[in-house]
């Protein structure tokens, strides 16, 4: 008569395939939980790009003139401590009623070395800082305001073109029209 069981070889191939399969299925795993860590990621950071270019249509939007690729000669702000090679990419001239002493400048350069900012460049607002009801931060007393270098946007990678607007614009375009539509 013959035992119920196993032999050692029977179970020595069982315990074989159960430990392939179970690695084929953790390292299944893993490659999606990674995918879904960079897609999460990604998501993030579309997200907070998407409320930047909010941000500064809603600021282009408030002024009465935008000047894409300035030439700023002398420059009109103070570019960022540390950060190297400024070049202005737009400057938003604002409406008398805000009481803005000089423009809001927008400029990309290459963010200071040993900084939380990530290059090879970053976009900078030079600026009063804009609050969340859509005004501008006065100093105390409600004597002028401060203007600040933020960083924007960093992680910008620049194109083939030596300057960010490659010396194409030289015009500047009025926001702010009497009539609607588009001006000429």
């Amino acid at each position: 008569m013959r035992k119920s069981g196993f032999t050692l070889l029977e179970l020595t191939i069982a315990l074989s395939l159960t430990a392939v399969v179970v690695a084929l299925i953790s390292g299944g795993l893993m490659a999606v939980l990674q995918f879904d860590q960079q897609f999460t990621a990604m998501q993030k950071n579309r997200r907070e790009l998407q409320r930047t270019l909010d941000f500064i249509a809603t600021e282009m939007r408030m002024s009465d003139r935008l000047e894409p690729c300035p030439e700023i000669h002398p420059p009109v702000y103070s570019p960022a401590s540390g950060s190297q090679r400024p070049q202005p990419i737009m400057v938003l001239a604002m409406p008398a009623n805000t009481k803005l002493s000089q423009p809001i400048v927008y400029y990309v350069a290459t963010p200071p070395a040993r900084s939380v900012w990530a290059g090879p460049l970053a976009l900078y607002r030079w600026g009063p800082t804009l609050q969340l009801n859509g005004n501008y931060s006065a100093n105390i007393g409600g004597a002028g305001y401060s203007y600040y270098n933020e960083v924007v946007v960093d992680r910008i990678v620049p194109t083939s073109s030596a300057e960010p607007c490659g010396g194409l614009y030289s015009q500047s375009i009025p926001l702010r029209s009497t009539r609607p539509g588009f001006t000429i």
